[in-house]
């Protein structure tokens, strides 16, 4: 009796070992959060201002010095309330990696004057074939009925946060490296450019078809920010253009000196509109970076 019962004892003792022995430590994962701060979008908004800026800051790091990010996609889905299934998708940001670690801000601008969702999805993947995905949603104020007013901000501060292109047939405002995308190109009416920046000089310059001919003309005006505040009938907009005598050109150059100016324009749709740029903001580089410009910029227009 003895020997059974230290035979069964010795037994279960083994297989504990031999269990633990196998066991192993739960495989490290990889991180990908938003970082948190008053500055930046983390999660769903409702109530937002049409042409606001969102920054959203992301962070990532591999748990193991052998793992590395491979690519980063930033995509945007709109009018969509709950199901982004068959919605119309654009690309923000396709970027091949090859790095343990990931922070970097992202700056967009919501639609302006247009009313639904906006469903963002910012999505990381790594060496071993593992997808890592974050979003959230934005619900945007309602659109004007009589005409479109937008409002919007030029932002440069890289190559990569900046905003530059905009579309008034959605309102909306892009950063400049998906500019390059052909169904992009297709909707971008205008869009800013810094020419000078020792001097703080940019200029406001249309977009071009496939062709390469201008898709959109300016006149300067002289209304004053209190005329175009109380501008509410087409005929207004269209006057504004109609009745200018300045002439039509492709390119408007500005400055930082520059005061308050309204602007004319007429899209290759025939669309007419006043513009109101504000004067252009220039913040100092800071820790050996680059200087950041920002200016905002309201439109009134023709339902396009």
């Amino acid at each position: 009796m003895f020997k059974s019962f230290f035979s069964g004892w010795f037994l279960l003792i083994t297989g504990f070992v031999l269990l633990t022995s196998c066991s192993t430590d739960p495989e490290p994962r990889n991180r990908f959060d938003f970082a948190a701060g008053s500055s930046y979008t983390s999660g769903n908004r409702t109530n937002v201002t049409a042409g606001e800026i969102l920054s959203t800051s992301l962070y990532a790091e591999t748990a193991s010095s052998d793992a590395t990010f491979t690519r980063l996609t930033i995509t945007c889905n709109y009018d969509t309330a709950v199901s982004i299934e068959g919605k119309p998708t654009v690309t923000f940001l396709d970027s091949v990696l090859n790095k343990s670690n990931l922070a970097m801000v992202f700056t967009t601008g919501t639609r302006g004057r247009q009313a639904g969702s906006e469903y963002w999805t910012f999505t990381l993947e790594d060496s071993g074939g593992k997808t890592y995905t974050k979003n959230y949603r934005i619900v945007t104020t309602k659109t004007d009925a009589v005409y479109r007013a937008y409002s919007s901000v030029f932002y440069h501060k890289s190559a990569l946060e900046n905003i530059k292109y905009f579309s008034t047939n959605n309102g909306l405002a892009y950063p400049g490296y998906i500019g390059r995308q052909t169904s992009i190109q297709d909707s971008i009416d205008f869009y800013f450019q810094i020419d000078d920046p020792d001097n703080n000089v940019f200029s406001l310059r249309s977009a071009k078809d496939l062709n390469q001919k201008p898709k959109t003309t300016f006149r300067t005006t002289s209304l004053t920010t209190d005329q175009f505040n109380s501008i509410t009938t087409l005929d207004s907009i269209t006057g504004a253009y109609n009745t200018n005598a300045a002439n039509e050109v492709f390119q408007l150059s500005k400055s930082k000196a520059d005061p308050v100016q309204v602007v004319a324009f007429k899209t290759v749709k025939n669309k007419i509109g006043v513009m109101r740029l504000d004067t252009l903001q220039v913040l100092p580089a800071s820790n050996g970076g680059t200087k950041t410009y920002r200016m905002l910029y309201s439109i009134k227009m023709q339902n396009p």
